[in-house]
């Protein structure tokens, strides 16, 4: 009980972040849902989702 309250963990080792690669258009596709758009009234807003393909950079579909 009055021991050590928690066992000592151990370290992670560092993570990397991940890397898309595409030597093809259509191969790889990435979403974007950033974007508050304002709306005709205030306090209404609208998201707007994107993907984009990341071998052409051209935007596959976008919806609100």
């Amino acid at each position: 009980m009055f021991g050590n309250p928690r066992p000592r963990c151990t370290a992670r080792p560092p993570s990397s972040k991940p890397e898309l690669e595409a030597d093809r258009p259509n191969l790889v596709w990435s979403w974007a849902s950033h974007h508050k758009l304002k709306g005709p009234v205030r306090g209404v807003y609208y998201l707007l989702y994107v993907i984009i393909d990341i071998f052409s950079r051209e935007v596959v579909h976008w919806e609100l």
